[in-house]
Formats: C-alpha cells, sequence, structure tokens
C-alpha cells in the first residue's frame, strides 16, 4: 500500500497508535528514581539550577542537553518525573520522524519496487520497532544517556526529512526554505554531543539510495548542498571547541586508564591503547547487531574485555563473522547500488563508528551507542518481516485455493493486521519486562552483577543498594566480591570501612581506611570518614588533614555541591570550643546540597552560644520544618524571640514546650510571662496562679498576676494581691516592687 494514495487520518492514526503504545508500555518508568549517572548529571549538577541562555547556547558541547535540563528543572527541579516524561517525548517525537521518512524515501523508488507497495507497512512495522524494541530501554530509560543520545537522534532524522522534501520539492521556495532549515538543525544538532559528527554522511547514504537510486548522475546535483551540510557541521562544531579533525586524531592517539572498579582488561592496572581497543570493537559491533535479532540477556554491562593483540581468537571470529555481513553488502551494492540491503548495513556501520573504532574508551560495551545506528538494522528486520509475512500470506491461499491478485502485495488483510499486533504488542512487553530493572537500583545493580559478574562496580554498586535497603550481611558479602574482582579499587574498601565505623569495630575500619589509601583513589568520601574516625579519637591534627583533603576533593566535583566535610570540620572545632571557627564551618555547610537536621541544628546552636541570634533563628526555623517538635530547638528560640522582645512568638514556643509537660512549672512560668509581655492578660493568669504555689521558686508570680488583674481592669483584685504580697514579703526591695506596682495601677 503506497503511502500517496491513503488519506490524511490513514497517514496520521498509525504513528499516533504506535505512539500511544509506547506511551502505555513505558508509563509505569516515569516514576521510577535516578540511576545511577542521573545522580551527578542531574541530580548533583549545579550548574542546570539556573536557566541561562546566554553562558549555554554554543558555549560548549553538549549544550543541547544542559539547556534542556535546565529548563526541565525550572519546572520539576529534581522530580523525576518531569526528565522521564521529556525523554519519552522525545522518543516517541523521533520515531514519528521516522515513520514520515519512510514513507517519504520509499514513495521515491520505482514503481514497481515490492518497497514501495508496501512503503505503509514498512513504515509501521520499522517505526513500531524503533519505538518499542526492547534494546532502546537502555537509552530511552537512562535519564541522562537519553539527553544525549535521544537528542542525537531527534535532530538527525529532522535534519534528514527537511533534506529529503527539499530535494524532492519542485517549488523553488520550498526547497531553498527546507534546505536553510535542515542547515540550521545541523548547526543546532551539533550541540548535542559529538557522535553527531556522522550526520552528513548519513544524509548522504539516504540521498543515494533513495534520492538518486544509485546514480551518479543523479546524486552530482545534490554535491554542493552535501558539502555546505559537511561545511556547516564541522564549523558548528569547531565553534564549540570540538574541532573534528585535530580532535579525532588527538584522541586515537591516546591511550588511557581503565576506570576504577570497571577495569576493561584483564588486568586492571593495564593501559586501554587505541590499536587493542580497535580489536575488541569486532566482538562488540557482532555482539550490538545480535540484540536486535535476539534481545534477550540484556545487560547493562557484560564481561567483555579488551585482547591483547589481533591474534585473540574472539577477534578473529568475531571479525569472520562481520566479513560475513559486509561482503555481501558490498557484492550487492555492485550489483545494484540502491539496495536495501546495503543501506541498512551502510547506515549501521556509519552510525555506530564513532564509538566503534581506533578512539579508546572507559566503557567498552554500551547498548545505548546503538541508538542512532540502531534505524539501519531495524529497517532491515522489518524488511525480514514484511517478506515473511507475504510468504505466509501467499502460502495461506495456496492452501486454501485462493486466487493470487496482482495487487495482493499492495493491500492489508487480516493475518498482516494480526500479525502486526502481536509483534508490536510482543515488542511491548519485552520492553515493558527488561524496564522493571530500572525500578529501583537493587533490582538494577542486581541484574547488572547477573550478567557481568566480574566488573568490581556492579558488586560494590549492588553491596550499597543491598545497604540502604537494610541487607547489611548481603551488602558486606557483595562488597567484599568487588575487592575480589579488583583488589586496587578502593571505592568497596571506603564502604567496608563507613561500615565497620558505624558498628564501632575500629580496627577492622581503620584496615579498610587504610587499604582505600593504598589504592591511590583520591576519593573525598574516603578522608571525609577517616577524618570523622580521629574525631572519635579526638585526634585534632588529623581529623583537620584528612577533612580539609576531603574539601578540596569534593570541591572538584563542583562548588558547592558537597558540604558534609565543612559539617564535620565544624564539629571538630566545636568540640575543642572554638565556636567561631565552628560557626564559620557550618556556615559553609549550608552553601551546598548537605543541608540536614543536624546540619542546621549544630549552626543554630552554634549561633545561639555564640548570641548571634539573627543567624540562630534562621537555621532554628529550618530544624523546626525538618523536624517538628524537637524540644531544643523550641527552648533555644523560644529564648531568643523573648530576648530579641518578640514575646508573642516566644509565647508559641514556650506554649509548645509547656503542652508536651504541664509539670514543668520552669516552663510555664516562662509561657506565662511571654502571654503577659504579648498582651495576653487572661491566658497567663492561671499559669501564674499555678506557679504562685511555690513561692520560693517563683516569688514574683503573684506580682504579675496583679500586673494582669490591673491591664484587665480588675483593680481592687490586683490591690488585694499587691497587700498580701507586701504582708507576706520579708524582703525590703521586694515590698518596694509591691508599692511600685500599686502606684502604676493608679496611675493608669
Amino acid at each position: 500500500m503506497e503511502f500517496s494514495k491513503l488519506s490524511f487520518w490513514q497517514k496520521i492514526l498509525p504513528p499516533s497508535i504506535l505512539s500511544l503504545i509506547t506511551f502505555i508500555f513505558y508509563y509505569p518508568s516515569l516514576t521510577y528514581q535516578f540511576m545511577f549517572d542521573d545522580l551527578p548529571y542531574i541530580v548533583q549538577n549545579i550548574y542546570i539550577r539556573t536557566i541561562a541562555f546566554p553562558e549555554v547556547v554554543f558555549a560548549h558541547t553538549r549544550w543541547l542537553p544542559l539547556l534542556t535540563n535546565q529548563i526541565t528543572y525550572k519546572f520539576f527541579g529534581t522530580n523525576p518525573f518531569g526528565y522521564r516524561i521529556g525523554n519519552l517525548f522525545i522518543h516517541i517525537t523521533s520515531g514519528i520522524l521516522i515513520f514520515f521518512l519512510l514513507n517519504k524515501i520509499l514513495n521515491l523508488l520505482n514503481k514497481k519496487n515490492f518497497l514501495r507497495k508496501n512503503s505503509f507497512l514498512l513504515s509501521i512495522i520499522t517505526t513500531g520497532l524503533y519505538l518499542l524494541h526492547p534494546v532502546q530501554t537502555q537509552t530511552v530509560t537512562y535519564i541522562s544517556q537519553m539527553r544525549l543520545e535521544g537528542l542525537v537522534n531527534l535532530f538527525s532524522f529532522a535534519t534528514i526529512l527537511s533534506f529529503v522534501h527539499a530535494t524532492t520539492s519542485k517549488n523553488i521556495f520550498s526547497k531553498i526554505s527546507l534546505y536553510s532549515f535542515s542547515i540550521f538543525l545541523i548547526a543546532i544538532g551539533a550541540g548535542t554531543k559529538e557522535i553527531i559528527i556522522v550526520l552528513p554522511v548519513l544524509i548522504g547514504l539516504i540521498d543515494w539510495f533513495f534520492i538518486s537510486k544509485g546514480k551518479i548522475s543523479n546524486f552530482k546535483k545534490q554535491i554542493p548542498i552535501h558539502i555546505l551540510l559537511f561545511a556547516t557541521m564541522f564549523i558548528s562544531l569547531s565553534a564549540i571547541k570540538f574541532p573534528p579533525l585535530t580532535k579525532t586524531v588527538a584522541l586515537a592517539n591516546h591511550s588511557i586508564h581503565n576506570n576504577r572498579g570497571n577495569s576493561l582488561t584483564k588486568e586492571p592496572k593495564q593501559i586501554i591503547t587505541p590499536t587493542n581497543f580497535f580489536y575488541s570493537q569486532f566482538r562488540v559491533i557482532l555482539h550490538y547487531i545480535a540484540i536486535y535479532f535476539w534481545p534477550f540477556n540484556l545487560g547493562f554491562d557484560y564481561n567483555f574485555n579488551i585482547p591483547n593483540g589481533f591474534n585473540d581468537p574472539t577477534v578473529i571470529w568475531s571479525l569472520f563473522l562481520l566479513m560475513l555481513i559486509i561482503f555481501p553488502a558490498l557484492y550487492f551494492f555492485i550489483k545494484k547500488p540502491s539496495n536495501p540491503y546495503s543501506f541498512s548495513v551502510a547506515w549501521f556501520f556509519a552510525a555506530v563508528l564513532p564509538r566503534a573504532s581506533f578512539i579508546p574508551s572507559t566503557e567498552l560495551v554500551c547498548d545505548y551507542k546503538t541508538h542512532l545506528a540502531s534505524f539501519g538494522i531495524l529497517f532491515l528486520i522489518s524488511i525480514i518481516i514484511l517478506n515473511f509475512t507475504k510468504i505466509i500470506n501467499h502460502t495461506i491461499k495456496l492452501f486454501s485455493k485462493q486466487k493470487l491478485s496482482k495487487k495482493s502485495e499492495e493491500t492489508f488483510n487480516v493475518f498482516d493486521y494480526a500479525f502486526l499486533t502481536i509483534l508490536i504488542i510482543g515488542m511491548g512487553y519485552t520492553t515493558r519486562t527488561r524496564n522493571v530493572i530500572w525500578g529501583s537500583d537493587l533490582k538494577f545493580w542486581e541484574d547488572a552483577v547477573k550478567k557481568a559478574p566480574q566488573k568490581a562496580r556492579g558488586h560494590n554498586n549492588y553491596g550499597a543498594a543491598l545497604m540502604r535497603a537494610g541487607r547489611t550481611d548481603d551488602a558486606v558479602e557483595s562488597y567484599y566480591n568487588a575487592v575480589k574482582c579488583d583488589p586496587s579499587y578502593g571505592e568497596p574498601h571506603i564502604n567496608l570501612a563507613i561500615h565497620f565505623q558505624k558498628k564501632k569495630e575500629r580496627k577492622r575500619a581503620y584496615y579498610h581506611f587504610m587499604e582505600a589509601i593504598k589504592s591511590g583513589e583520591g576519593h573525598p568520601e574516603l578522608f571525609n570518614n577517616l577524618g570523622m574516625f580521629y574525631l572519635d579519637d579526638k585526634d585534632y591534627t588529623r581529623a583537620k588533614h584528612c577533612l580539609e583533603k576531603a574539601i578540596k576533593l569534593f570541591s572538584f566535583y563542583g562548588k558547592g555541591i558537597y558540604s558534609r566535610a565543612y559539617l564535620n570540620m565544624g564539629r571538630m572545632y566545636h568540640l575543642q570550643n572554638k565556636f567561631d571557627l565552628a560557626l564559620k564551618n557550618y556556615e559553609k555547610s549550608l552553601q551546598g546540597e548537605y543541608k540536614t537536621f543536624y546540619s542546621y541544628y549544630l549552626h543554630g546552636l552554634t549561633a545561639f552560644e555564640l548570641k548571634k541570634f539573627d543567624q540562630a533563628t534562621w537555621s532554628l526555623e529550618s530544624v523546626k520544618k525538618l523536624k517538628p517538635g524537637f524540644q531544643n530547638t523550641e527552648t533555644m528560640l523560644a529564648t531568643i524571640y523573648y530576648q530579641t522582645h518578640n514575646y508573642k512568638q516566644a509565647a508559641n514556643n514556650f506554649g509548645f514546650i509547656y503542652n508536651k509537660n504541664q509539670n514543668n512549672l520552669s516552663t510555664g512560668y516562662n509561657y506565662a510571662q511571654s502571654l503577659m509581655n504579648s498582651g495576653q492578660y487572661e491566658k497567663s493568669i492561671p499559669l501564674f496562679e499555678k506557679c504562685a504555689n511555690n513561692k520560693k521558686a517563683f516569688p514574683f508570680a503573684s506580682l504579675h498576676i496583679a500586673k494582669c488583674l490591673g491591664k484587665l481592669n480588675q483593680k481592687e483584685k490586683a490591690f488585694n494581691k499587691i497587700e498580701a504580697f507586701i504582708k507576706g514579703s520579708t524582703n525590703i526591695a521586694h515590698k518596694q516592687m509591691g508599692i511600685d506596682l500599686a502606684k502604676e495601677i493608679r496611675k493608669s
């Protein structure tokens, strides 16, 4: 069925239905929490807190994802729903663009071409696979990567669609406008992720295979615009400090070290060379192709290692199998330069090349790296599925003795609809099933450990998730598994040290602290907790040294992000009665992200002790919000408000404390005084009367009652109270206070 022959509603109904189905299957994941890199990339990233167009736009590579995160943060803060719904919108929009792109380019083929005759069904299948294939979950549900890879796809397909319409348009105004729009999209898209550098090549493939139909004479007509697109991409990348040629050459000639806990070499301390990394990519690329045909046993990480040379059996076998894919593509290309198999293979390898070449990386296998390349494979799979349905159709008709129509290839029937429905729902179900592992860090890292049991990072992070879940023994075992996988990995030692430190097993804690230091990792948590360890011993010299080092290391991640070390430094000075220095460090701790009940309380307490009531009030009011009803806070606030003559607020705080324990007459007396001074005389009298029974503790309670009665214009009762007070008092000064109050009441 040709797209051009369909009505408007027939054209928009399939992508609309596919979008809805995609939303339904991804809907449960919209409430999932941030995972792994999402924490530093979003939650702890201070650069997304404000929208800064002038400072961001074209300022550096990947400026567009940063800007989208800034906008999302403006409306959603650190609520993951906002980021996930945005990611799903990007994914669905890319799928819709693919649907209309395929319908457009397939209808440019010869009228007798099988793909053109079935362009509508082929577009539905490819779009459905793109939107709902389970491999895509590692991109769509991985917030930080979708903001990169997803935007690359969005701008790539939007640019290609604009280019195709420009090339095929007969209206000169439309042609110029659409070409200009393509150039604009490339310039903006250059700020998504560096891998978009392949976009001009992908545009060239679309042109060659579908617009020029494999004819050089046709392709030559578009060469000027292709040159312009290439130039735009290179100029845009250079403008954002990523000169493509010099940067690529530099990266391809640079050896790198393994990330701790995620060793790609057989020995953690081995260097990753460009040559050996390139050899490893034969197996990696084969894996990327295989997962789209057999999307089972998917994982966040895999037990792949970088080989030591070309003679490694995995390299030879992987290269051999890749040649079985590439050589037929070259053969078919020579026989027919516009054949779809060659296009699919060319698209996949062109799109995956920036991630699978001589440029070494500390991440060897990441399924999200296939997001743009997946279009080529999924298009090929769709053609295979389409041919399969036609074979089954013809077989059914032959067995049912139906006459085969010439239009049978162009029309839908019950089998087509049924098969398509089963395919889409089946893909959606597998996507939903795979997405479940992103539902919690415990499930996520448990799955990662199962798929890559030799990776220390997975065991360590799984241990941290187990610890948060309260499964302490299992967490400790997982930390030890991480140490076994990579003895030079310091983070599990740090986690073990913190665990034993909390359990007061100081010898074991100290051992793991020292092992972590031996690993050479400059980890701020190590020195922060070791500082606390020395602080417990009151070894202030070592504690200060460690905490200063932690502060320096924390600042590497971003000014103001981490502040626990400042809090602990404040505690250290507090214990030494150096309150001014303690207060300064508490203030710095509250400038960061570590704003807890404890940090506000210590700041408020110290400011209170130094009689810096404004600072104390701010912190203690914050404590009230975080932990309502904390009595020490209410007491200090009540005292501050009373001493600063804010009697109404003082009454509120004293009242809260008194109502908790009405046998505490001292609090009741302060409450009554606050009520009296704020003009609430009737409320204060019963409290003063209760205190007046204990004349030794509260000798002036009856005088306060008299004052309240006088204010309420009950002067006779007031004088009686004063007269009784004077008679019962042996202290001349107290008698004079009674006489003075009587004079004051008479004048009022």
